[in-house]
């Protein structure tokens, strides 16, 4: 679940051997061309996460899913199978890593909204907030990106349906998929701005 290369870019750029897929094929091309733009050398392919075991080759010392992509699976059985073909590209005695928001804590309010943020790049400032509309353990996300230009300001938005998924839920998912050691991080414990879950297989 590489999307535009947040986590791929990094490791490659500190030196790893990384191959980025995605479901999605403009955002692997998207990836592709911040990896050119940046002089690294990685492998990229369009897959699909619940099928990684047929349409991924080779064996991999790490396989991870970052930023909250495991919460596009709308049902257990689908965490479970994309757990299941994760751990499939996992070496012996490597690693499958899967981060995901704080779900435990935000079913206890279930915000509304994520607070905005601003950057600065060489476009000018942007603006992005979310708006949560929840159904139980369901919420449609709406993404608002507003951008300074010379002529003012303009607004732009992205719609999406997400899962809250519970830590007891993605552990239930790694010891299915026959995985040991499993262990939670906290942003408070590694700096991370979310939890983590690792399992070795």
């Amino acid at each position: 679940t590489c999307g535009i290369g947040t986590q791929a870019l990094g490791l490659a750029a500190l030196g790893h051997s990384v191959h980025a897929t995605d479901l999605s094929e403009s955002a692997v091309e998207r990836a592709k061309g911040e990896a050119l733009d940046r002089g690294l050398e990685l492998t990229f392919g369009v897959a699909n996460i619940l099928e990684l075991d047929e349409t991924v080759e080779g064996l991999f010392d790490v396989v991870l899913s970052c930023d909250n992509a495991m919460a596009h699976m709308m049902t257990a059985e689908n965490v479970d199978l994309a757990v299941a073909n994760m751990a499939a590209r996992a070496r012996p005695g490597g690693l499958v890593l899967v981060s995901i928001r704080d779900y435990d804590a935000l079913l206890e309010n279930k915000p509304t909204i994520d607070p905005p943020r601003m950057s600065t790049d060489e476009c000018g400032r942007r603006l992005v907030f979310q708006l949560w509309d929840w159904k139980d353990s369901v919420y449609d996300m709406t993404i608002f990106v507003l951008r300074e230009s010379e002529g003012g300001w303009t607004m732009a938005h992205h719609e999406t349906s997400l899962r809250a998924i519970h830590r007891k839920e993605l552990t239930g998912a790694f010891e299915k998929a026959r995985l040991q050691k499993i262990e939670w991080t906290m942003p408070d414990e590694e700096g991370f701005y979310q939890p983590i879950v690792i399992g070795a297989k």
